[in-house]
């Protein structure tokens, strides 16, 4: 990760983000790294289930595209407040703009899958497929990463595909569309994760969060022209409040990576279904079924079996 001090000189902050990801200053070992890499992405977990419930209580009661696009303004509105604290010099600069669209186009595709989800399903059984998303950055890292794919990691990629068809319940008859959001919210979410830890060879933190956050409001901007409605005054002190989460979510995500591999943080991303399923008590009365505590834990296996075969 590169230190909150951006350095000007891109080759001193390339070395930093490599080291970091190895060893921490100081010591021998990738434990350190590996903790914190591990605690961002917690932060991560509990930030999104926060934006994700705000979102889904909203869902019920306001127009979907104005609420896709009114998610990514609030999101650019905090980035933007907080870019000259940072300093433009520290932000602004890219180097490889490519990944920083790839993973924008991304994060505009990941919410409109999440809120299609969120507007239809339980907060549970929703996170039940996003936590999928990891199964397909370990399953992209050797496209991308240039890192290799065993056997054993494409089966259990496979058998969390069938965890999240249980926990969907293959009987409903949404079971396609349900299918459909999972899929998009995992390829999605999957690949952004990828490409930010691809960026983090050549960015800074926050030049990936500035440009991630610019590119998702662009894309998504032109939804007002399909959007029926608005938002009343508590509508949009809620969004914000959404924001706040989201931003805070992407934060931890790019730290997070910055730190460590897809293989050794993408574990604490399940920890998201602890939180869903709180949430989901609490705010919505949602009690998990029998299925979505099953295929939760057959997804959960996989995905930490798989990361511990990408680790090796």
């Amino acid at each position: 990760m590169n230190s909150p001090n951006q350095s000007d000189n891109p080759d001193s902050d390339n070395e930093a983000s490599t080291s970091k990801t190895k060893t921490a200053a100081g010591d021998s070992s990738p434990l350190r790294p590996a903790i914190i890499g591990s605690l961002y992405m917690v932060g991560a977990a509990i930030s999104f289930t926060g934006l994700d419930t705000v979102m889904k209580f909203l869902a019920g009661s306001y127009d979907f595209w104005f609420l896709a696009w009114a998610r990514s303004l609030a999101q650019f509105a905090f980035i933007m407040a907080i870019v000259p604290f940072l300093g433009f010099q520290n932000v602004l600069p890219v180097q490889r703009p490519g990944i920083q669209f790839v993973r924008g186009v991304c994060l505009a595709a990941a919410t409109l899958a999440i809120l299609l989800s969120l507007r239809e399903m339980a907060l549970t059984q929703t996170y039940v497929a996003l936590m999928t998303t990891p199964l397909v950055s370990v399953a992209l890292s050797p496209l991308v990463l240039g890192e290799r794919a065993t056997w054993g990691q494409w089966f259990w990629i496979l058998l969390g595909f069938a965890g999240t068809v249980i926990a969907l319940n293959p009987a409903a008859p949404e079971i396609g569309s349900f299918l459909l959001y999972a899929a998009m919210m995992a390829i999605s979410l999957g690949t952004y994760h990828v490409y930010t830890r691809l960026g983090s060879r050549t960015e800074s933190n926050y030049t990936q969060l500035f440009y991630v956050l610019v590119i998702a409001l662009v894309l998504t901007t032109p939804l007002l022209l399909i959007a029926e409605g608005g938002l009343p005054l508590e509508g949009w002190l809620l969004i914000f409040l959404a924001g706040a989460f989201g931003t805070a979510a992407h934060f931890f995500i790019t730290f997070s990576f910055s730190y460590a591999t897809p293989a050794v943080v993408a574990p604490m991303w399940y920890t998201q279904i602890i939180w869903a399923a709180i949430a989901g008590y609490i705010v919505f009365n949602e009690i998990p079924t029998i299925g979505i505590i099953v295929g939760s834990i057959i997804v959960v296996i996989s995905g930490l079996a798989t990361v511990r075969t990408n680790s090796h």
